[in-house]
C-alpha cells in the first residue's frame, strides 16, 4: 500500500469515524420457504412407489444447488445419507424361500462353529 492510498483511508475514516466496512459479509441465511419447499419434495419423493430420493433429483426439480440441498437436510432437517434409505416390502410369496436360505445359513453356521 503506498502512503498515498494509505493517507487518503485515514483522511476517511478522521471524516465519517468508521472504515466504510459493510455488514452482512459471509455466508447468507437460508430462507425458509427453502426449507418448506425441500420439506415438501422430500415427501413427495418418499411417497413415491420406490421410495427413494436424491439430492440431485431435489435440486433439479426446486431450482437449486444440490450443495444447498443437501446444507438443509443435513443441518436442518437432520437428514443424512444414511437415513434416506430405500426399504423393500416383504413379499408373502417369497416367504418359504427366504425361510429355506435362513435354516441353510443357520446350518452352515453351526457346522462353522463346530
Amino acid at each position: 500500500m503506498t502512503a498515498f492510498v494509505l493517507k487518503k483511508k485515514i483522511d476517511k475514516f478522521e471524516e465519517s469515524i468508521s472504515f466504510d466496512v459493510k455488514c452482512g459479509r459471509g455466508r447468507k441465511a437460508i430462507a425458509s420457504t427453502f426449507v418448506e419447499d425441500m420439506t415438501t419434495a422430500l415427501q413427495e419423493a418418499s411417497s413415491r412407489t420406490l421410495g427413494t430420493c436424491s439430492t440431485r433429483g431435489i435440486s433439479r426439480t426446486l431450482d437449486m444447488f444440490v450443495s444447498t440441498v443437501r446444507k438443509i437436510l443435513r443441518n436442518i432437517l437432520q437428514c443424512y445419507p444414511f437415513k434416506i434409505t430405500h426399504v423393500r416390502e416383504l413379499v408373502p410369496v417369497k416367504l418359504p424361500k427366504r425361510e429355506t436360505f435362513a435354516l441353510q445359513f443357520l446350518a452352515l453356521m453351526e457346522v462353522d462353529n463346530a
